[in-house]
């Protein structure tokens, strides 16, 4: 019987360090079980979003909201200091694709003197079908069968996993808020990915 924690905590800089963990000790195990790249696909594009929360949040955390959400946000910040009663927008992501386009622009990524996100055409095409037609339709599974060619599979996870280290420990946004240990972790763990995975 496995102990079981009283709470299960974690963060937003936690989420995408223990899924790019959770990938390299996958990575070894796709050759003998090819159902698991549904489980490593949905990982890539879980660390890869978790890293643009994380670089587009900003001070006020707010700066991965959709713009609208993001003013609503900010009139109640300012609403708040005088009156006590008043009540939170809620929290909503911006589409994925959204997030992309964001990191891609420096006024989104200027934070500590930070540079926007480069990606070419054909990687902005991967990370678009990464979510499109690989994450969304494993997470709306509906009852039937899903083939897939496979060998551009390892393409796009690559992708995915070389925006999101960069994000994390080339951004200052992100690099300042890692540990050493946390930032040797991910790096391992991006390298065990690569090593499987690369021709």
């Amino acid at each position: 019987m496995i102990q079981i924690p009283k709470y299960i905590r974690t963060n937003e800089i936690e989420d995408v360090l223990s899924t790019v963990a959770f990938m390299a000790d996958l990575v070894p195990q796709l050759e003998d079980n090819p159902i698991y790249w549904k489980w490593l696909i949905q990982a890539a594009h879980n660390a890869l979003q978790g890293s643009l929360v994380c670089v587009l949040s900003g001070t006020a955390g707010i700066g991965a909201f959709p713009e609208k959400l993001q003013s609503k946000w900010l009139e109640y910040f300012e609403k708040s200091r005088t009156d006590s009663s008043i009540t939170p927008p809620p929290e909503r992501l911006a589409p994925f694709k959204e997030l992309l386009a964001r990191a891609s622009q420096q006024e989104h990524m200027h934070y500590l003197d930070g540079s926007p996100l480069v990606l070419t055409k054909e990687e902005v095409c991967d990370l678009h079908f990464l979510n499109d037609l690989l994450r969304n339709n494993f997470v709306h599974f509906t009852p039937g069968g899903w083939s897939i060619e496979g060998a551009g599979l390892p393409r796009i996870i690559l992708t995915a996993i070389r925006v999101t280290t960069w994000i994390m420990l080339e951004h200052p946004a992100c690099r300042l808020k890692l540990e050493c240990r946390q930032a040797s972790s991910l790096e391992k763990h991006a390298i065990a990915i690569h090593s499987v995975l690369e021709d």
